[in-house]
């Protein structure tokens, strides 16, 4: 809809592919598609060597400055969130501040820094309690973006213990169920009626409504004593904050002027 002067891109996984292509080249060359002539900058975090080398000519065609982002680039994120989404965030910051400079703007680093720090982004390797169980939730609908989470789930609790996850047949199923393979318990889930779950049934799982099978897991975690992560689609993600009572309305708060 308009050419942007900066362009940040987060990790690229391989995602809706029934829409953007078969490859994950396709889904990055979909991407990329907002850069322009009018681009002067773009900021990325270390990707995929072929999200990369697509990456590099979009920059080399339209003569555009590419920055990478790394995790030892000074940032006022706040150092507590999930590794990918600090990763993320800073290449965010990044951007918002090469912005400013383009149109000879300055950035006061506290409200910066506060603004940041309220940054809010439920269902996005959230963290949640449900009385005394932790609970992770995150919207993953790929094999490489759920190993992500199930990641930075093993780095938060330290344990895979037990996952509700909502997978429907226009995903890679056991692709996706593959990387939940040393949970302890994995609970299936169905969230919307217009969604089908066959494959899933198939592998000889019985394939709960959502709200039953997130009750069923937050117990399980309870009974054990350990905790609970919740993946899948949106709208399955929709109904957990539902669940966990998550406030989904404010993303940040602009520090006063």
């Amino acid at each position: 809809m308009f050419e942007p002067n900066v362009v940040a891109v987060t990790k690229v996984f391989y995602e809706h592919g029934e829409q953007l292509g078969p490859t994950l080249d396709d889904v990055a060359r979909d991407l990329l598609g907002v850069v322009g002539p009018a681009t002067q900058t773009i900021l990325t975090v270390p990707q995929a060597a072929e999200v990369t080398t697509i990456i590099e000519a979009t920059a080399a065609r339209f003569g555009t400055e590419l920055v990478t982002v790394t995790e030892d680039r000074p940032t006022l994120v706040p150092g507590d969130l999930a590794q990918v989404t600090r990763l993320n965030a800073a290449a965010g910051e990044s951007a918002g501040r090469a912005m400013a400079s383009a149109l000879g703007w300055g950035v006061d680093d506290d409200r910066a820094g506060a603004a940041l720090a309220s940054v809010h982004i439920p269902g996005r390797l959230s963290r949640h309690t449900l009385g005394d169980v932790p609970v992770m939730v995150d919207g993953a609908i790929s094999p490489e973006g759920v190993a992500t989470t199930v990641a930075e789930y093993r780095r938060w609790h330290g344990r895979l213990d037990t996952v509700v996850a909502s997978f429907p047949d226009t995903k890679d199923v056991e692709g996706c169920l593959a990387e939940l393979r040393e949970f302890e318990r994995v609970i299936p889930a169905r969230a919307d009626d217009y969604l089908t779950f066959t494959k899933v049934a198939a592998l000889g799982s019985e394939v709960l409504d959502a709200r039953t099978a997130l009750a069923l897991g937050v117990e399980s975690a309870r009974s054990e004593g350990g905790g609970c992560l919740i993946i899948g689609t949106q709208s399955y993600v929709g109904i957990a904050m539902d669940v966990l009572n998550v406030e989904t309305q404010t993303a940040f708060v602009p520090s006063s002027v």
